[in-house]
């Protein structure tokens, strides 16, 4: 048994915890199960046991049935590499849909784990997640916790809205998603909650402007990290005393992960051991050393990464390229303006049509939109189309724009509904 999968076993001992039997039920490939137990406990005892006894697992939604998922006749032709050993896979959607699962191991979710629990020795050690299991958001606390010698408890975070914590509750790191942060802001007994983690890890999507200051405000110990499932969560973590006194970069990198930047647009490089080892389905243009991410960025003079937007999502309009935070920046400079979403819908004419997603305060108008948009020297970078929600733009559990129904908004004209 390798080393990392041998030290996760001995951290559930600690835990009074024990590997579960692989199930049958659950497989769907030959040396491949799937976990989707409804309890937390059960499902990392069943992943740690299905992978001590030499079978690959996929991470799947908590309770979701068998006949119910819709990745199955996907992962059937899974075929795991002989050199790499039972293989955890882990759902990842990136920015344009479409579902593929990310390749690790548990020698790579355990490096990410000592990167951080080797930063970060005097942080709490207890680690809290009210995250799904099958998000590598979900999944790593509990290598954390293990790594640190300390103990990962699962929570439902909407508890928090309606139950007021003890007064003894213990010192805590938390994980949570811009929407967790942002309604448990906005409830008294969750806000009551947040004050007691000494630590708010802050990943699944960027922290808009109008939450960052709120959180500052109100003296919340916000985290933000840079990370994605191909990186075994996050490789930079901007400490709470950074984040409370102004700093909005996602901090330095842990000592796991080497970040470069590549000339001329700045893409964000990543190296370490901590990288997954491919997709399913299979991509042959997938590169692990280096991984090339699709994220522009700039170094602080501090040391510290700020992430400047996808590169991936450079618009082509008429033969005249756009950079949609151009646009998103314009719209963002109204007073009552909380999220404006920028990007492009294939067109027969334009081959891409720029269009517009925004959301504000009921103030917020179409007509002082259109203003700021086209106040710009470039034609090219009004768009065709705008749409207005109130208040929020819609967004996936993990705080990413749900881009089906963004687009969908585009394709009808009904009112975009309230989120």
């Amino acid at each position: 048994m390798e080393s990392s999968l041998s030290s996760l076993v001995e951290g559930l001992a600690n835990w009074g915890w024990s590997p579960g039997a692989p199930s049958e039920h659950e497989r769907v490939g030959p040396s491949l199960l799937r976990i989707a137990p409804a309890d937390p406990r059960e499902y990392v005892e069943q992943m740690v046991g299905s992978l001590m006894a030499g079978e690959s697992v996929v991470l799947r939604p908590q309770g979701l049935e068998i006949e119910e998922d819709p990745a199955v006749p996907i992962l059937r032709g899974f075929e795991p590499r002989a050199d790499l050993g039972p293989c955890i896979l882990i759902a990842t959607g990136g920015t344009t849909g479409g579902i593929r699962f990310a390749i690790h191991t548990p020698s790579t979710l355990w490096t990410a784990a000592q990167g951080f629990a080797q930063q970060f020795r005097q942080w709490p050690r207890r680690h809290v997640s009210p995250l799904p299991l099958e998000h590598v958001g979900g999944i790593m606390p509990v290598f954390r916790a293990i790594a640190a010698g300390g103990r990962a408890v699962f929570a439902d975070y909407k508890d928090w809205m309606e139950k007021a914590p003890s007064e003894n509750e213990l010192p805590s790191i938390v994980s949570l998603v811009p929407t967790q942060l942002r309604r448990l802001m906005n409830s008294e007994t969750g806000l009551a909650w947040l004050h007691t983690f000494r630590c708010i890890l802050m990943g699944g999507a960027p922290l808009e402007e109008t939450d960052r200051n709120r959180a500052r405000e109100l003296g919340l110990r916000v985290s933000p990290c840079y990370g994605m499932t191909e990186t075994s969560a996050m490789i930079t973590v901007n400490p709470p005393e950074a984040f409370l006194a102004g700093d909005d970069t996602v901090g330095l990198p842990l000592p796991h992960a080497r970040i470069t930047l590549l000339p001329p647009e700045q893409r964000i490089i990543v190296m370490g051991d901590m990288l997954c080892h491919g997709y399913w389905p299979v991509r042959p243009d997938f590169s692990r050393d280096p991984l090339f991410t699709g994220d522009r960025g700039a170094w602080e003079p501090a040391g510290h990464l700020r992430v400047l937007g996808r590169l991936d999502r450079m618009i082509n309009t008429g033969g005249e390229k756009v950079d949609p935070s151009v646009v998103e920046e314009r719209v963002m400079t109204l007073p009552g303006v909380t999220e404006a979403l920028a990007f492009g819908l294939d067109d027969s004419d334009w081959g891409q049509r720029l269009v517009v997603a925004v959301a504000g305060e009921l103030e917020v108008t179409e007509d002082a939109v259109w203003s700021a948009l086209r106040e710009t020297r470039r034609p090219c970078e009004v768009p065709k189309t705008l749409r207005l929600w109130p208040w929020r733009l819609p967004r996936t559990g993990t705080g990413k724009p749900n881009w089906r129904r963004l687009r969908s908004a585009f394709e009808t004209d009904a009112p975009p509904a309230a989120e």
